[in-house]
């Protein structure tokens, strides 16, 4: 699936244009629910575009940082949290697929599938008088099983 920087921004900024409907239809609803509809994680995720940051050998894009940024950016216009869910959920399916063994890559992949996924950073630390640190919290997120 090479393809060039320029089109693959192209394609990956289409997708959400595409998609547009689908999101807006449901930002009130997701207002209401606190959480992304179905139907708006479904759309994400049926237009590959989960799969931007995912290693190309897995059948993702391996969008180069700039277009990631864009294409984030894009569906923040659309709806802010369908973008910020877009960049966690595309990270999430991105870490394992760089990261895992082959055997475990083989099974969370099999047949090219692209899961979808979550991801908790949890970074923790103690202030003093000479540093700062921070702790951060994390919340569950309910659509991220397949």
């Amino acid at each position: 699936m090479t393809v060039m920087i320029h089109d693959q921004k192209q394609v990956l900024l289409a997708a959400v244009e595409r998609i547009r409907p689908e999101v807006e239809r449901g930002s009130d609803e997701g207002e209401s629910l606190r959480t992304l509809p179905a139907a708006t994680v479904r759309a994400l995720s049926d237009s590959g575009l989960f799969s931007m940051k995912l290693p190309e050998v897995l059948g993702g894009m391996e969008a180069d940082l700039i277009t990631q940024y864009e294409v984030v950016e894009a569906m923040a216009y659309v709806d802010a949290s369908a973008g910020w869910c877009l960049m966690i959920g595309a990270t999430s399916i991105a870490i394992p697929g760089a990261y895992l063994p082959e055997a475990a890559i083989a099974e969370v992949f099999e047949d090219h599938r692209i899961p979808l996924a979550a991801t908790s950073v949890l970074p923790t630390g103690c202030a003093s008088r000479r540093s700062c640190a921070a702790l951060w919290c994390s919340q569950p997120m309910r659509h991220s099983t397949s």
